[in-house]
């Protein structure tokens, strides 16, 4: 995300195309937030009795 912004701000990405890739970026993120936390309630139910 930090490049989308930096390309941004110095013109070499249209500001509409770097918004695109922000709330992509974005949602790789969240995706990747659920999976950690799915994995980490998986292994707390899994570790008790």
């Amino acid at each position: 995300m930090a490049k989308v912004y930096r390309e941004a701000r110095r013109g070499k990405l249209p500001t509409e195309e770097a918004t695109r890739l922000t709330y992509i970026l974005t949602q790789i993120v969240k995706a990747h937030e659920v999976a950690v936390i799915e994995r980490r309630i998986e292994a707390l139910e899994n570790a008790t009795p």
